[in-house]
């Protein structure tokens, strides 16, 4: 084994021991136990990202103290032609090695990436590796690599970055072309393999088994529907759906984000930023849209890798200029609140329901922001560990809340495993619903799930509520004031012997309770009032709502 081998062996235990090793003056040896006149005092603590930096230092000290030494004995060892050259490739290996691991250590760091030093390190090396030798000049401040600036060769058009493994790229595009066409032969194969089993009865044996093979060419006791071990085409469509990532975003954000252009063109701004990132070779990225007026997502194909995934979209919050923690814009004094905004992967939602919850400050009487509202929701128990899917929804229109003082709220919250109701909302309310209590500020709230208000339905034939009159299976027409079929209710009036004694006018109403109204069955008012019980508790399972809406 070479000298450069033995000692790239041992990296990985030399790391180890330098974590604990003391660190050395810049230009000098450690000093000696005999300077120490006194013992230190307690020292603060660092940061956790000085932490970081500081581990991944040592690591880079352990690795370039083994390539020196590995150099050296290369140099002063004796000289043998025939493995000369060899030593010099595994030096050359060494160094980038090195270089490769401390800026995998940077990168995989969101700490660190996230400094303001993390970021000028990053244009460091994307001017090193990617030949923009005039940025990274600049950033060193070297005259000698300026004056290499005009004899590099520009970079084509359409051209792969330099960082990016050609043979990474064609693998790939070989790999997602034989993905796509193994899915669609599957997907086909599916599909007859069921026509024939509903067809027959019979179903098709593996061909590895030769007793399952003759087993199977006897006629199935009950039929089956589908063959058991084959794919659905919902399930291989479930498979092969892309990979959602939604980020949360105020209105002026969502402004700023029109502005900078229509949403095929932030897709090739985006898509030309990550083509400068190691992961654009395994990651295809499809498009943004926005999900609503305060979320954008972004999609991936089903096959690109999670991990990857995440490294992608560090560049593509900062392309949007969202910055990880938006602060809230509440003036004065009062704690400043704020709304994590980062990209998280598209979950199920469950919408809750908060009547009369108070929008004014207690001490200030200011206007709550919904920053604000959020950060006192999560001092409850049942929301210290949830994720809000977005802003509150006021049900009180926007002008009306400051007079008002106080308005219901609807928010909406993952559910991934959709049992936060189950598990929070272990009480009842007045109408036996499930329901759960919280405090906000000193109020003591009920939080219910929320159940949506359908689009209003009723037939104008039977005066029934959830159809309309195309869709009415009866024949008569009812009469919408008494109820009856032996007439119409434009002849009600001539019908009614009520309303013939009383014998008012036809424009008038009648005063009599005689009415009857077929959707709640009370007597008083008609089919049509606008006033009719049933219509105020005229609801639809949450089941058939949108979750994710």
């Amino acid at each position: 084994m070479s000298a450069i081998g033995a000692q790239q062996a041992t990296a990985s235990e030399s790391t180890m021991e330098g974590i604990g090793v003391e660190r050395t003056p810049p230009g000098g040896s450690p000093l000696p136990a005999s300077t120490t006149t006194s013992a230190p005092g307690p020292a603060p603590p660092h940061p956790p990202v000085h932490n970081h930096m500081c581990d991944i230092i040592r690591s880079l000290r352990n690795n370039l103290n083994n390539l020196a030494t590995g150099v050296q004995r290369v140099i002063e060892g004796p000289y043998e032609a025939a493995s000369y050259s060899d030593e010099f490739e595994n030096c050359a290996v060494a160094l980038s090695t090195c270089l490769r691991d401390f800026h995998d250590a940077l990168v995989r760091d969101p700490l660190i990436v996230d400094t303001e030093a993390g970021v000028r390190v990053l244009n460091l090396y994307q001017g090193l590796f990617h030949q923009r030798l005039s940025e990274a000049a600049i950033l060193l401040d070297d005259d000698a690599l300026m004056d290499e600036v005009p004899h590099t060769r520009p970079r084509t058009e359409g051209a792969l970055p330099v960082g990016i493994d050609v043979q990474a790229a064609l693998t790939k595009a070989v790999e997602d072309g034989v993905r796509m066409a193994t899915s669609a032969i599957n997907t086909r194969l599916s599909a007859i393999e069921a026509q024939l089993v509903l067809r027959t009865g019979r179903q098709r044996a593996p061909a590895a088994d030769s007793n399952a093979a003759a087993h199977a060419a006897q006629p199935t006791t009950q039929p089956a529907t589908q063959a058991p071990n084959a794919q659905s085409m919902a399930q291989v469509a479930a498979r092969n759906r892309e990979k959602c990532y939604v980020l949360l975003i105020t209105p002026e954000q969502h402004a700023a984000i029109e502005a900078g252009g229509t949403m095929p063109q932030w897709y090739a701004k985006v898509h030309t930023r990550l083509r400068e990132t190691p992961a654009w070779a395994k990651v295809r990225f499809l498009g943004l849209r926005f999900a609503g007026p305060t979320k954008v997502q972004a999609a991936f194909s089903h096959d690109s890798p999670d991990a990857l995934i995440k490294e992608c979209l560090r560049p593509i919050r900062h392309l949007l200029g969202v910055v990880p923690r938006a602060p809230s814009p509440a003036p004065g004094p009062r704690e400043q609140a704020s709304v994590p905004q980062d990209f998280r992967p598209l979950a199920p939602v469950t919408k809750l329901f908060i009547p009369s919850c108070p929008l004014r400050h207690p001490d200030s009487g200011d206007m709550l922001t919904e920053e604000e509202i959020l950060a006192e929701l999560r001092r409850n128990s049942m929301f210290s560990s949830i994720h809000f899917n977005g802003l509150p929804g006021f049900v009180v229109p926007p002008e009306h809340c400051e007079q008002l003082g106080k308005s219901s709220l609807i928010v909406s919250i993952e559910d991934m495993h959709r049992d936060f109701c189950a598990r929070n909302l272990l009480g009842r309310d007045n109408h036996g619903d499930a329901a759960g209590f919280i405090w906000f500020y000193g109020s003591r709230l009920m939080v219910k799930k929320s159940k949506d208000r359908p689009v209003f339905r009723q037939c104008t034939r039977c005066w029934r509520l959830t159809h309309l009159e195309s869709h009415c299976k009866k024949r008569a027409q009812v009469c919408r004031f008494c109820g009856k079929t032996t007439h119409t209710s434009d002849m009600h009036r001539q019908a009614c012997l009520v309303c013939n004694h009383e014998a008012h006018l036809a424009d008038q109403p009648c005063e009599s309770a005689h009415y009857f109204c077929v959707v709640c069955g009370t007597n008083g008012h008609n089919a049509a009032d606008t006033t009719c019980p049933a219509r105020k508790d005229y609801r639809i399972p949450i089941s058939r709502t949108n979750p994710s809406s």
